[in-house]
């Protein structure tokens, strides 16, 4: 709900993401929705800081928000994984 209410006040530009214990059936329609990335328990910082680092590249270049439509989706690494 919060993306169609961020689209409805034409905050176009924001990029909407979320974190918690949300299970992996819930995640396709909060994608659909304009979710760009959830992050589980455990998640390293370095990942999230990542993600807010390339949304912010691919949002200055208008490819990523919840108004663009674009169906972007941040692969969220796995617990362990480097950050390479």
């Amino acid at each position: 709900r919060i993306c169609d209410l961020l689209r409805q006040a034409g905050c176009l530009d924001v990029v909407v993401f979320g974190g918690g214990i949300i299970p992996g059936p819930e995640r396709p329609a909060l994608h659909a929705a304009g979710v760009a990335a959830i992050f589980g328990p455990g998640t390293p910082m370095a990942h999230i800081h990542t993600f807010i680092s390339t949304a912010e590249q691919r949002r200055a270049s208008d490819l990523t928000s919840v108004g663009v439509g674009s169906g972007w989706v941040w692969n969220v690494p796995k617990v362990g994984e480097d950050d390479g």
